[in-house]
């Protein structure tokens, strides 16, 4: 879970702070060294919009094309410290 919310942080976001399951793909492909697949981010995002897992982010958008951000816009910076604290992030 650490490694998918810091790639959550590290992602590219459009003007308003919401970034896609491509982009989280990208960051955490750099951060695992592997390949990974669109459908094991989605089942983490679907679990971190969850209230029982916060929530720590909100959805917007069709099935198919949702985009993701942040519900406290402190925590993207917060969440990259942590992971370069724990060694997730150089």
């Amino acid at each position: 879970w650490r490694q998918v919310v810091a790639a959550c942080a590290k992602a590219d976001t459009d003007e308003r702070g919401y970034f896609s399951i491509a982009a989280i793909q990208a960051r955490l492909a750099e951060i695992l060294e592997r390949p990974v697949k669109p459908q094991t981010i989605a089942y983490h995002l679907g679990e971190l919009i969850q209230p029982s897992h916060g929530p720590l982010l909100e959805r917007i958008g069709p099935a198919r094309r949702y985009r993701y951000r942040f519900l406290n816009p402190l925590m993207r910076p917060f969440i990259l410290m942590e992971a370069v604290n724990d060694g997730i992030l150089a």
